[in-house]
């Protein structure tokens, strides 16, 4: 799916965007000096300002004023995938003169390249238009190809800091104890935050911490738990809302400083958890919800490796049960 950006410049330069200060600060020197390379990696966390800076960087380098409409820069996303075509069209469109100094085609989600697209992507990286600048946008870098991303020039994004996601929150709600709640559990994006705001997502929330804890507490089940977690819609979701309460657990079994548990609103029930494991047992099932996870983004035969999973995890709680 193609985009361009053809809106009036309704925002301010890299000083007014939130946090990734160091990204910034390595931008602006890249348009101090001139000395632009040819492709970039942007890459972290979902919804911490990736595609923002990446536009912005393409105003910048073309010289937009602030009521100009901006052109010279596209963009190709797709949450499924991101084919031949699209690839083929943007080396036909590398080798049309910018109305500018550059023409920024900003690749968001680059992880989603098919095999073939990817290949004949490369093929356009070893063939670089002088005026034509690519931007990769992933969570996922180890989805793209080797040769891929030996060719841009890298910058890491980090997550959003706590503060800095309250004073955003600020704005948006008045509770003080749900922004302090959603600056722990929103894994420093701004996307994430916005997106829990929702009422529906602290139902949702509530439903599955309670219920892991009790699977962890063998108070439910395995076959009803391995159902209710095989009818989750989006299981990759869950699996984190799992990695954070065995991380939350790790936490109080090595600091009473209870600022660096993220569900704060859940603390009686994990400390009444963890105390039933070791620290070790902790860490095997992080590793083991770790590696479920990295099956969901591989679709390595879900359904046998989540019973395999739960199944794991049984045994570090001391056994065996239906």
């Amino acid at each position: 799916m193609w985009f361009t950006i053809m809106l009036k410049k309704s925002w301010e330069v890299f000083d007014n965007i939130i946090g990734q200060d160091i990204p910034k600060r390595i931008l602006i020197n890249i348009v101090k000096t001139k000395k632009i390379p040819n492709s970039f990696l942007f890459y972290g966390k979902e919804g911490i300002g990736k595609l923002l800076v990446a536009k912005e960087f393409g105003r910048e380098i073309n010289e937009y004023k602030e009521k100009e409409f901006v052109k010279d820069i596209y963009i190709i996303e797709n949450d499924k995938s991101i084919g031949i075509d699209d690839i083929r069209k943007a080396k036909e469109l590398s080798f049309i003169n910018p109305e500018r100094n550059y023409k920024v085609i900003i690749i968001n989600d680059a992880h989603n390249l098919t095999q073939e697209a990817s290949n004949s992507f490369l093929k356009v990286l070893e063939e670089p238009s002088k005026r034509t600048i690519f931007i990769l946008i992933t969570q996922f870098p180890e989805k793209l190809l080797e040769t891929i991303k030996s060719r841009c020039f890298k910058i890491h994004f980090s997550p959003i800091n706590r503060d800095l996601i309250k004073d955003f929150l600020s704005k948006e709600i008045e509770d003080v104890d749900k922004i302090d709640l959603l600056s722990r559990i929103c894994d420093g994006s701004f996307k994430k935050a916005l997106f829990m705001t929702d009422e529906e997502f602290f139902i949702k929330r509530k439903k599955r911490i309670l219920s892991f804890l009790s699977f962890l507490k063998r108070e439910k089940p395995y076959i009803e738990f391995l159902k209710e977690v095989s009818s989750e819609e989006n299981i990759r979701e869950v699996i984190i809302f799992y990695e954070e309460v065995i991380s939350d657990m790790i936490v109080m079994k090595r600091s009473t400083d209870e600022s660096l548990v993220l569900n704060i609103d859940f603390l009686k029930d994990l400390y009444e958890t963890q105390v039933l494991f070791s620290i070790e047992n902790l860490l095997k099932t992080g590793e083991l919800l770790f590696d479920f996870e990295k099956k969901i983004e591989y679709n390595i035969n879900l359904a046998l490796s989540l019973r395999e999973l739960l199944l794991g995890i049984l045994e570090l709680t001391g056994g065996l049960y239906v």
